[in-house]
């Protein structure tokens, strides 16, 4: 189906009830993809430049704006749209 969005919207509703039954036992992490990529994280202080940086070698077309508080675990602040970056240089 991933090959083939089209497929996916003419399926008969007993694939459907297949694939749900066959998924019924699947972990998070079975379908999510063996090699990760590094994700997009900038600080609060971070310029647009910087976060199209940031961007660019992941090929994330969103940002994480991330702080670190005193517990050192990053704290999600909000996120930024590669279409905001870009609207920044128009």
């Amino acid at each position: 189906m991933r090959d083939d969005h089209l497929r996916a919207s003419v399926v008969a509703d007993r694939l459907d009830h297949e694939v749900r039954a066959s998924m019924a036992t699947s972990t998070v992490a079975d379908v999510l993809p063996r090699h990760r990529t590094a994700l997009a994280l900038v600080s609060p202080h971070a310029s647009p430049l910087q976060m199209s940086a940031v961007m660019a070698p992941t090929g994330s077309p969103v940002v994480a704006v991330v702080e670190y508080d005193g517990d050192d675990r990053p704290h999600l602040l909000g996120t930024v749209t590669a279409a905001t970056v870009l609207a920044h240089f128009r």
